[in-house]
């Protein structure tokens, strides 16, 4: 039997929503890896994929393509030093020491390095139809300079993470940057990010490796960085920085410790967008493999033991990395070297691997039971919007969250907010209740004759509705106020509206936030009995509430 929630207010929608962890994975799973075809995938090596949100946008990194950005190759992984001191070269592999290098730095006044390598790497773009056609475009300055380039990772609002920090034309491994893009593959000169105590743990990071192959990826204020920073366990570690609003800054990087990360690498980090499922790369088993783990608390130290994703995603006898998983679906895109080359290929993750919950919202009349057409509208603790109405027949797809906040209207009745915490309840079954809009008109109170000041003895109806507010803390009103038709139509407005304003008055010294409570002057405009009959017309003077939200 199916247990029910009722959230106080038969039409069904069935939503999805992701929750954190997966399913126990098998090599027995039915995976089917597609290659994807040229022009994407060529006799070149790509790498670094990375598809954005709605799925129809792929960025990839192409090396030694003639188009790119350079057409030499240069000394193993150098660095240099700006354009103008380009003839000061120092070999990373040389046996300088870090005091050595800061010192020269200094001499020369550069406080910042740039790089080049021998692997000439360019970005792509492939825009993907309905028909899984891909056209493939090569995007020129400000995001591909003659250095290597990259995108790490798609963000919302057309916006990409780049690798390296860009400067006057060109572009170092020091640090991230970001980046706008049209749909016409125009991108915006990248802004360099800044990084707390990141530069110089990179540094030396890089004279104890000689590089790495670092990367990163982001998901709200969270930043996850692959990297050789002096601090790592092994060459490569991944860790997690956090977004400072204040100092538009992210904080020091925290090394993720050695469950997720070992002596071996560790890179190419994905973070699902419930911020508890890590994906990610190491060559842990001899050659690279994708693994998973999930986070177990907040200090982001402690995770399950990392499983590697089932064959045929990993084998055994090929580099398999740079997982990437599509927002709007369960595309994951990643690379291969498992044909000769480096490749871009992808496959559908299943849905057991994402522990679905299917949620079903119902809405109904609260006095007669009856079904009721609603729109609903979802907002995630990832600040995510999903719209929809009751009588669409199809599935919608949030993130997972501990929280989700649902606003539901309908037609001639009080709309209803409500909250509800998924980690608390596994009831699927949500049932909603709306009261039928119906103002209440509050008899007892009296005013003097002309005035907008109160009889004194008529405040307990005043009383009553402060103690209505007060137990439903997200209720929201209005305060009508309407008079008789004896007299000036404009002044009779004026003193309705200043009635109202009152009453307003009362209860925000009773302590009610003013921004739950607006105020209307009706005047003589809305009758509720015929004006010629003396008894009558005195009912007409009167406040009215109508609840704006319950």
């Amino acid at each position: 039997m199916i247990n029910k929630i009722i959230y106080g207010y038969k039409n069904i929608i069935t939503l999805i929503i992701f929750m954190s962890g997966f399913g126990n994975l098998s090599s027995q799973d039915k995976i089917k890896i597609t290659k994807l075809p040229s022009p994407v995938n060529s006799s070149l090596q790509e790498v670094c994929c990375a598809i954005s949100d709605d799925g129809k946008k792929l960025f990839f990194t192409r090396a030694e393509h003639p188009q790119n950005s350079t057409s030499g190759k240069t000394d193993d992984m150098t660095l240099l030093y700006p354009p103008e001191l380009k003839s000061i070269i120092i070999k990373t592999r040389c046996g300088m020491t870090l005091e050595q290098f800061r010192q020269d730095a200094k001499k020369h006044n550069v406080p910042k390095i740039y790089c080049s390598s021998n692997v000439n790497q360019d970005i792509w773009t492939a825009q993907i139809s309905d028909k899984d056609n891909y056209k493939i475009y090569h995007p020129g300055m400000p995001i591909n300079t003659a250095n290597n380039n990259s995108v790490c990772c798609v963000l919302r609002n057309n916006k990409v993470l780049l690798f390296g920090e860009y400067e006057a034309g060109s572009s170092r491994t020091i640090g991230f940057s970001t980046s706008y893009f049209d749909k016409n593959n125009n991108f915006t000169t990248p802004k360099n990010m800044k990084i707390d105590d990141y530069y110089l743990s990179q540094l030396r990071g890089m004279q104890r490796n000689g590089g790495s192959k670092k990367n990163a990826f982001i998901t709200g204020p969270i930043l996850l960085i692959s990297e050789a920073l002096n601090v790592s366990v092994g060459k490569e570690d991944i860790y997690v920085s956090f977004y400072i609003s204040k100092n538009k800054s992210w904080s020091k990087p925290l090394n993720l410790g050695n469950i997720i990360n070992t002596s071996y690498n560790e890179n190419r980090p994905f973070l699902t967008a419930d911020t508890k499922t890590l994906f990610f790369g190491s060559d842990r088993s001899g050659k690279y493999n994708i693994y998973f783990s999930k986070r177990l608390d907040e200090t982001w130290k402690n995770w399950t033991k990392p499983k590697a994703l089932p064959y045929p995603v990993n084998t055994s006898t090929s580099n398999d990395d740079y997982f990437y998983k599509c927002a709007e679906n369960n595309t994951v895109y990643f690379c291969s070297d498992r044909d000769g080359s480096f490749d871009i290929y992808k496959f559908e993750l299943p849905d057991k691997y994402l522990n679905k919950r299917n949620l079903k919202i119902s809405v109904f009349d609260k006095q007669n039971n009856t079904p009721l057409k609603a729109d609903i509208k979802i907002l995630t603790n990832l600040g995510d919007t999903v719209k929809f109405s009751n009588e669409e027949k199809a599935e919608y797809i949030v993130a997972g969250n501990k929280n989700i906040r649902l606003n539901i209207n309908s037609a001639g009745y009080i709309p209803l907010d409500s909250v509800i915490n998924l980690s608390v309840t596994d009831n699927n079954d949500l049932l909603f209740y709306l009261q039928e809009k119906e103002n209440i008109i509050l008899k007892e109170i009296i005013f003097n004759a002309g005035s907008a000041v109160m009889v004194s003895d008529t405040k307990n109806e005043i009383i009553k509705l402060f103690k209505m507010l007060k137990a439903s803390p997200t209720m929201t009103i209005q305060i009508e106020g309407h008079t008789n038709n004896i007299g000036n139509t404009e002044k009779l407005r004026k003193l309705s509206r200043q009635r109202a304003k009152t009453i307003k008055s009362i209860l925000v010294e009773y302590g009610i936030s003013p921004d739950r409570i607006s105020t209307i002057g009706i005047g003589p405009d809305k009758p509720l009995y015929n004006n010629d009959e003396p008894e009558k017309r005195k009912l007409n003077q009167r406040v009215e509430i109508n609840i704006l939200t319950e």
